[in-house]
């Protein structure tokens, strides 16, 4: 009977040890999406695609040089990150791809739940619901407008990922 027990009580804090998804942690509305947003909002704040490179040069540095890539890859500068800031949420880094100069991709890294999981919510608020792409990991959820996809992408370690991208350029790029 001790042992009984004591398998169920492991069972019972296995289970509910488990870690949620972000999907999980929250109501979601099926239908509830307004992805015309994300084609308006064209990016991330003042990153907006399919913008010319000029436009950033001021907080922008260069972090590859690799001829096999179509396109040039650019980080924030740690010192201008904080303009990106929403509320309360930290941004790790902010990588910016460019496509014959013009803005193809805004790369969004978030360290820990505590920035990770606010975040999800404000994509959420701004862009209705996004379902979870199956059996992925990492966690990952898509957005998809006419002209803008959205990919958002959250590790175990609860370290997330956002990648925003110009269907346009890549249409392009991909020729």
């Amino acid at each position: 009977m001790k042992r009984f027990l004591v398998s169920c009580s492991f069972l019972v804090c296995f289970s509910a040890c488990k870690q949620k998804t972000f999907a999980e942690k929250v109501t979601i509305w099926p239908g509830y999406n307004q992805v015309e947003n994300l084609d308006s909002n064209n990016g991330f704040k003042n990153l907006k695609l399919n913008r010319h490179i000029s436009a950033y040069k001021a907080y922008l540095v260069k972090s590859n040089t690799s001829e096999s890539l179509p396109y040039a890859v650019y980080s924030v500068k740690p010192d201008s990150l904080t303009r990106f800031y929403m509320e309360d949420i930290k941004i790790k880094s902010i990588e910016a791809h460019f496509y014959k100069d013009l803005l193809l991709r805004i790369k969004i890294d978030l360290e820990g739940e505590k920035n990770s999981f606010p975040f999800y919510l404000q994509l959420i608020e701004a862009y209705g619901g996004a379902y979870p792409e199956e059996n992925l990991q990492p966690e990952t959820y898509v957005w998809n407008g006419n002209t803008v996809n959205l990919r958002y992408s959250v590790a175990n370690n609860r370290n997330a990922t956002a990648d925003i991208t110009s269907n346009i350029l890549l249409k392009d790029m991909n020729k």
